[in-house]
């Protein structure tokens, strides 16, 4: 059917006012807004992650070879059941170990705050400019990564 000049048109019977259109205007106005906000917000987490593994692979030194002197065997198990495994030299700092963690554990971990612990006896290496074998970390380690403050969750 179309349209003739000067007749009522079918949807005309909706009976929908101007301040009905312009409020659902309003509303998906204000959806799209926070549409953009949610993808700005996660894009600039997605930077802020980039960057953290970008720069741990920098900072992240050479791993030293089997049999070398003061070597030392990390292996780190992450909070969703991951185990990382490296060697460093036991006058490496501990830095070393979150560098490397950040490198090579991606979004999942670069993006958190949270640190190493062992378990027996409880300790917690957060002294990131101690050695490892100040720390007292020698011969073959086991850590456990424990989350120290989870992201925002998402409502």
């Amino acid at each position: 059917m179309r349209y003739k000049p000067g007749s009522t048109p079918r949807f005309a019977s909706l009976d929908a006012s101007a301040a009905d259109v312009f409020g659902l205007v309003g509303v998906v106005g204000v959806a799209v807004a926070a549409a953009a906000e949610a993808a700005a917000a996660e894009e600039a987490r997605r930077t802020k992650v980039d960057r953290v593994v970008a720069e741990a692979k920098e900072l992240l030194s050479p791993e030293p070879e089997k049999g070398e002197a003061g070597r030392v065997e990390v292996m780190i198990k992450t909070p969703d059941g991951r185990r990382l495994k490296r060697a460093f030299l036991g006058a490496d700092c501990v830095a070393q170990i979150y560098h490397f963690a950040n490198a090579e554990g991606g979004e999942d971990i670069a993006g958190k705050d949270y640190r190493f612990v062992s378990t027996m006896p409880r300790c917690v290496y957060e002294d990131r400019e101690a050695t490892l074998e100040a720390a007292g970390l020698k011969g073959q380690c086991a850590l456990l990564m424990e989350i120290t403050e989870e992201e925002e969750e998402e409502g």
